[in-house]
């Protein structure tokens, strides 16, 4: 939670100075040419795209496998999710720092450690399962596919606006 924080008080589209000098850039936010109908309806398509990838996508690859249980699917989808919300934080980013960027890695390093905590205990039953389910190349290949797939609209779009940025209209 600490990541999305940071996006909100960092991230800014024109800096400071500029802001200053030329305020009727203010506008730009304030007659909804960032955030419209249209914007809504990507995001929307957006949240719908990543909640079935990131669900069907490692309920499709491992459904078959035996020792693959409940537990151990449910830390890939919150690996998954963990993930993709902070690549579409950093893809949403225009205006990088180097303590946003780390607050995104340490996010998702956070969620994976505490949930391999979680599962040393050798008295639960899904010890066994989890960790070696964790030393499989399938598992982990799983998990890049699913967030590489999930996060692939904002990348699209990432790579479009990076080629083609858009132009801040001058005042009249």
């Amino acid at each position: 939670s600490f990541s999305p924080l940071l996006h909100g008080f960092l991230d800014q589209d024109v800096r400071r100075p500029r802001l200053l000098a030329e305020p009727w850039l203010y506008a730009y936010g304030r007659d909804d040419q960032l955030y419209n109908f249209q914007t809504f309806l990507f995001w929307l398509f957006d949240m719908f795209w990543q909640s079935l990838v990131v669900f069907f996508i490692p309920v499709w690859v491992y459904a078959n496998s035996p020792e693959f249980g409940l537990w151990s699917i449910g830390v890939l989808h919150l690996w998954c999710m963990t993930a993709v919300v902070n690549l579409v934080l950093w893809f949403d980013a225009m205006y990088h720092t180097w303590i946003f960027d780390l607050s995104l890695l340490v996010s998702v390093l956070i969620t994976m450690g505490f949930t391999a905590l979680l599962h040393l205990n050798p008295i639960d039953g899904w010890y066994h399962v989890f960790h070696a389910n964790f030393d499989e190349g399938l598992f982990w290949l799983t998990f890049l596919a699913t967030t590489a797939a999930a996060a692939l609209p904002h990348g699209v779009r990432w790579a479009y606006l990076s080629c083609w940025p858009r132009a801040i209209a001058y005042p009249p």
